[in-house]
């Protein structure tokens, strides 16, 4: 990406993979100690924020990454993608406070010893000072491409809030072995920072090394938490996370501060947007939404039909086009609400189109029987009507669902009044009605 502009990077940014970009700021005519410290300072855009479900969290974070896991001593500030883009000037003044900050307290800086003053309250945040405009670089120069977020990036994300992990980031010194293999990488002599790529090397080497190194491992990890438990556990959840999809871009904070909020088109926006992202592999939203499911499934299952009585049908049919597509338990329900917000519009084909579908799809979903119904009625289409109404009647039977049942028995008693010329008739619905009645006072005895 060499040549390449910070707005074409952004553009091209792989929102939904766990990707980084490296940014290097230039100054022009700095002081000595200015520009000694510039030396250590760099930016990292990053797709996704393992802490992003933090109240109140800072759109960039910075820490110090020390000599035993570098080849020298780094400051790096790491943005969000989607803060970056929303404010074009964020990277310029987190580069300004870096290098003053490190200016400032450069002894601390070059030794590795700032960030741990820093998490036990012995000095402030590196980006607590607001930034002195006349540090702000003149340039920014996106430096290659995206790449894949590794396990030492996930490890500065987690210091950068949480403060040193402790780990000790040394090449284990393993003694040899009594009987080398050749396609032994501690055999041949290969060094390893720990814990990666070390920790993953242990099942390619030879017996005498793996049992060594697993000992290793299980030494310093154990130390680091008695040491820095907090910090571990959050770099346990980082990396843990780091394998799972996520929710690009941000959206998972505007889709929950939309859903506080009851801006009903705001959640719309990001669940179209979502719908675009999870395009090519819709069954990843799932695994990107899991933890927050809970919090917003009623909103999203609610929201088309909101949308619609609200005056949007348009975008309704759209958000549940999109969620049937993401959400594979409730297509049914969010397919007949496409079909309704369809039928609102005036595209009434589309919407018989779409019922069709859940009728050879989801033949046995009841409830979206009982919805169908009213669509097919608004549609004019009553013998339909009556026949999806009916067959909801017989799952109930089917589930002894007695909820379900008086549901659809009164959803067909309402019909036959509307219509008398079609659907069952009075006598018929009176007996499902005492049998469900019945039920119920069981039930509730």
């Amino acid at each position: 990406m060499s040549g390449t502009t910070l707005a074409d990077a952004l553009a091209a940014a792989p929102l939904t993979e766990k990707a980084y970009l490296e940014v290097r700021p230039r100054w022009e005519h700095l002081d000595e100690a200015l520009a000694t410290a510039a030396d250590v300072v760099s930016l990292r855009i990053v797709t996704w924020d393992p802490f992003e479900w933090e109240e109140a969290r800072a759109p960039v974070t910075a820490t110090i990454v020390p000599p035993d896991r570098s080849a020298g001593v780094e400051v790096i500030g790491y943005a969000t993608v989607w803060a970056t883009i929303e404010d074009p000037d964020l990277l310029g003044r987190t580069a300004a406070a870096l290098l003053a900050r490190v200016a400032a307290d450069e002894p601390a800086v070059r030794e590795g010893t700032l960030m741990g003053r820093v998490a036990v309250g012995d000095a402030e945040p590196l980006l607590a000072r607001p930034a002195d405009e006349a540090l702000v670089p003149g340039t920014l120069e996106v430096a290659g491409t995206w790449q894949a977020m590794d396990p030492p990036v996930i490890e500065d994300l987690v210091e950068a809030t949480y403060g040193p992990t402790g780990l000790d980031h040394r090449p284990p010194r393993l003694a040899p072995a009594s009987e080398p293999m050749e396609d032994c990488p501690i055999c041949a002599g290969t060094p390893a920072a720990f814990p990666f790529p070390f920790a993953p090397m242990l099942p390619t080497m030879c017996p005498e090394h793996r049992a060594a190194g697993t000992q290793v491992v299980r030494e310093r990890l154990d130390a680091a938490r008695a040491a820095h438990p907090v910090a571990m556990e959050a770099l346990d959840h980082a990396t843990a996370a780091g394998t799972a999809p996520h929710l690009p871009g941000g959206t998972r904070r505007r889709a929950l501060d939309a859903a506080d909020r009851g801006d009903l088109l705001a959640l719309a926006d990001v669940v179209r947007s979502w719908g675009v992202a999870f395009a090519e592999e819709p069954t990843n939203f799932e695994g990107a939404i899991a933890d927050d499911i809970e919090l917003l499934e009623d909103d999203l299952i609610e929201l088309p039909g909101r949308l619609r009585l609200d005056g949007h049908a348009a975008t309704a049919a759209l958000v549940a086009d999109a969620l049937r597509k993401l959400l594979r338990a409730p297509w049914a329900h969010f397919s007949v609400q496409m079909a309704a917000a369809l039928a609102d519009t005036g595209m009434r084909d589309e919407a018989r189109t779409v019922l069709t579908e859940v009728s050879t799809i989801a033949p046995d979903d009841a409830l979206a029987r009982l919805d169908g119904a009213v669509v097919l009625e608004e549609l004019g289409r009553l013998d339909e009507a009556a026949e999806w109404l009916e067959r909801a009647r017989v799952l109930a039977i089917g589930l002894e669902d007695w909820l379900l049942g008086l549901d659809a028995v009164a959803a067909s008693e309402a019909f036959a009044e509307r219509h008398p010329d079609h659907g069952a008739s009075e006598g018929e619905l009176a007996r499902q009605r005492a049998g469900w009645e019945l039920r119920r006072s069981r039930a509730r005895s």
